[in-house]
């Protein structure tokens, strides 16, 4: 079942405008199941939420229109050269592309779009929203939408700084955002209310900017699942160059260890970086997954082998959840370090992490203490964010104090 129910809040009602340039359903990868169980919460917690698509395709728009009806609201998505002039199209094309290899730093607001104001605007006018959150920092500009009256607030995700020069010293090329600590500071500073997804960067987050921050991570499916089949690893993510470079390492370095400990192992691959590998025999590759359940219910162990990245590892917890144990890496592991050791395992290097994965499938007892001790620790993180929901909603005249 979803855990998504808000007994015990008691703030006042509010009309919330949550806008992001993607489709959120459905919630198939992390970041798409961050911002949709945070519309289901605000919702049942008695708040009207509309969702504001910004440059949706048609397709998107439509799965979007089934989920909420009348709540969701679009810009449809354009080529570059047709919603802006000329000029700045070119501009901001080659901007795009430098800046996706790491090449330049360019402007906070590079990919915002300039006719999205209109769209804003015009749904404001027609709706009056009192609380308006941006999903990233990069599309903080629609704030500029809404005047004192209304609250803002940016749905961070990530800390954004200098990140790409993490991920480049890993290896990785290209990048989906690159901003320095300049232009992510000049986003967040348009907001009342900076949402950081875990207290690391939340701290981060207070250090930057004179703003109200409020950790409020991802509040996880809660659904025990049957023990599976004793020789299956699981890995789920979608494909991007992060996990795609994890997965490639964890089966040149730590797969074939753990083969040598259970020749008959199996690694299940679900979500999009599934169609990034290549099929063989001790591979089940599973790209299209409608339901993360029909990839957890299917392994005994899962696996978050990471090496960089910021944020919350939503599979990490997500793993938990579902009552599935998880050995992971340390980066894996963050914003969840109170569950190392009894609710996950944490191993970094080849060997360990070999180690560990044959532990938990020889062991079946071993595999029942860790898959009890996952879904307790996910328990107590939904219980834990209860209070975290309601703390957004601030009223304005106190934010000045913070």
């Amino acid at each position: 079942m979803n855990d998504l129910s808000f007994d015990n809040y008691r703030e006042p009602a509010r009309r919330i405008l949550v806008l992001a340039n993607m489709a959120i359903y459905p919630a198939d990868v992390g970041n798409k199941a961050r911002i949709w169980t945070l519309v289901k919460q605000l919702e049942a917690a008695g708040h009207e939420v509309w969702f504001g698509g910004l440059g949706l395709n048609e397709h998107d728009a439509g799965l979007m229109r089934e989920a909420l009806g009348d709540r969701f609201l679009c810009v449809p998505s354009r080529p570059l050269w047709k919603s802006e002039s000329l000029p700045v199209a070119v501009v901001k094309g080659v901007a795009i592309r430098l800046a996706g290899r790491g090449w330049i730093v360019p402007d906070i607001d590079l990919w915002y779009r300039n006719e999205w104001d209109a769209a804003v605007q015009e749904w404001h006018r027609r709706l009056r929203f009192d609380t308006v959150m941006v999903e990233y920092v990069f599309f903080s500009r629609a704030l500029r939408n809404f005047g004192p009256d209304v609250l803002k607030l940016i749905d961070t995700h990530d800390v954004f700084a200098d990140r790409y020069k993490k991920l480049r010293k890993n290896g990785i090329r290209r990048f989906w955002f690159v901003t320095d600590r300049q232009q992510e500071r000049r986003g967040l500073e348009r907001a009342d209310v900076i949402v950081a997804i875990q207290e690391h960067e939340a701290n981060h987050f207070r250090h930057e900017v004179k703003r109200k921050v409020v950790t409020l991570g991802h509040s996880v499916r809660l659904e025990r699942l049957p023990e599976a089949p004793s020789q299956v690893v699981g890995y789920f993510g979608s494909g991007n160059a992060a996990n795609v470079q994890a997965l490639e390492s964890f089966l040149a370095e730590v797969w074939p260890l753990i083969r040598e400990s259970v020749p008959d192992a199996r690694l299940l691959i679900g979500g999009g970086v599934a169609s990034k590998i290549e099929e063989r025999p001790d591979l089940e590759l599973m790209p299209i997954v409608e339901d993360p359940a029909a990839v957890y219910a299917r392994a005994a162990v899962m696996v978050n082998p990471m090496r960089v990245g910021t944020g919350l590892k939503i599979k990490s917890i997500e793993a938990l959840g579902f009552g599935r144990p998880l050995v992971t890496t340390t980066i894996g592991a963050h914003g969840l370090e109170a569950g190392a050791g009894h609710a996950f395992l944490v191993a970094d290097d080849p060997p360990a992490m070999a180690m560990a994965i044959a532990s938990v499938l020889q062991s079946p007892a071993r595999r029942v203490a860790l898959a009890e001790e996952a879904y307790r620790f996910a328990e107590s993180w939904n219980e834990d964010l209860r209070g975290a929901l309601d703390s957004l909603f601030t009223n304005q005249q106190s934010l000045a104090a913070v």
